[in-house]
């Protein structure tokens, strides 16, 4: 059978690191390493046989456990996701609209949507944490006013999925009324009825949809600038 030691000397070797070099960079003594490798102690903690794992470039499972491939999977696992692209990965140019939506009293709207540039996105984290109606949906909208503070500030970034037109789960859209753009939360009450709201607690309004009102679902918010999947 073949034991933790034996694994992590051969990832060791793979990686040409040496014992020292491995210490120093989990922030461990030479002697703590040593120990392991001799077959003194049994293991490295679950904590710092991950890190080992990925400093020499070798499966956590594997190196813990025996179990799998010693090859380090290729896919990211989502919690190390990231939205910026990554080196020799494939990534997303996303059109940055000039058009704006308020979180207030309503953006006037483009006739057309004019496009500024785009900002790049690893596909990975699009795909997977994302995961949009459409890739080719996806725009950038800057959103003004303080309607939603708490949720994204007067000036953030939204990603938005325009490929989606109907209110279908309970979210944050961007919602075209009187020839205005606003960003506001909607949900959908035990009554079937649609709640318009702001998340700012200081300025919470709401207005309920019976069906009389002329408005255009444009879009569903999915991720705002500072960092919050919505």
């Amino acid at each position: 059978m073949v034991e933790y030691k034996d694994r992590l000397v051969q990832a060791m070797t793979a990686a040409e690191m040496k014992t020292a070099d491995l210490a120093d960079r989990l922030g461990l003594s030479y002697q703590a390493i040593k120990k392991v490798v001799d077959g003194n102690t049994k293991a490295l903690t679950a904590e710092n046989s991950a890190r080992a794992a990925q400093l020499l470039n070798v499966s956590s499972d594997w190196l813990a456990l025996g179990e799998g491939t010693m090859a380090r999977s290729s896919v990211m696992p989502y919690s190390d996701l990231s939205p910026a692209p990554i080196p020799g990965r494939p990534s997303i140019a996303v059109p940055v609209l000039s058009n704006s939506a308020s979180m207030g009293s309503g953006a006037e709207l483009l006739e057309h949507d004019v496009l500024t540039g785009d900002l790049k996105l690893s596909q990975e984290w699009v795909t997977q944490r994302i995961k949009p109606s459409n890739v080719q949906a996806l725009r950038f909208i800057h959103a003004y006013g303080d309607s939603m503070k708490g949720t994204f500030n007067d000036g953030d970034i939204l990603l938005v999925d325009t490929g989606i037109r109907l209110v279908d789960i309970d979210g944050v859209y961007v919602l075209c009324a009187h020839d205005r753009l606003f960003v506001k939360r909607v949900r959908q009450r035990w009554d079937g009825q649609f709640e318009i709201s702001s998340d700012n607690p200081s300025i919470k309004t709401s207005d309920l949809l019976d069906g009389r009102e002329q408005l255009d679902v444009r879009g569903r918010v999915l991720w705002a600038w500072n960092g919050q999947k919505l």
